[in-house]
């Protein structure tokens, strides 16, 4: 028996302005300057949030694994937040990976944003 086409995502509704948008760092670090300059690009549109833990450095990662972690999860489940932009990318995201164990991610569906080398 051959495996099932892949069924088709639906679109998510576009981001209106002042929309809530929640800001994560679930890979590398980051520097302060670039980081305000994008917020700043964001917050002309979006209400943007973030946590305090979004500055942590562990190494060359935004924080040690379990803060990301738990830093996505929780942007995930928020219910007023309509869309997760990353801060940056790198391999630190993919590390996540492995602890992502539910099969749909908690809260309501909403676009991760972000892109990397």
């Amino acid at each position: 028996m051959s495996p099932s086409p892949p069924t088709a995502l639906a679109p998510f509704a576009a981001l209106a302005p002042q929309d809530p948008v929640s800001v994560i760092a679930p890979a590398s670090g980051f520097d302060r300057p670039s980081f305000e300059r994008g917020l700043a690009v964001l917050s002309a549109r979006y209400r943007v949030g973030y946590g305090a833990g979004l500055f942590a450095k562990h190494r060359y990662l935004a924080g040690e694994d379990p803060r990301r972690l738990r830093e996505l999860l929780d942007a995930l489940a928020d219910e007023d937040s309509r869309a997760l932009f990353c801060a940056r990318g790198g391999y630190g995201a993919t590390r996540l990976l492995p602890h992502l164990t539910t099969a749909t991610p908690p809260g309501p569906r909403k676009p991760l944003v972000g892109f990397s080398d």
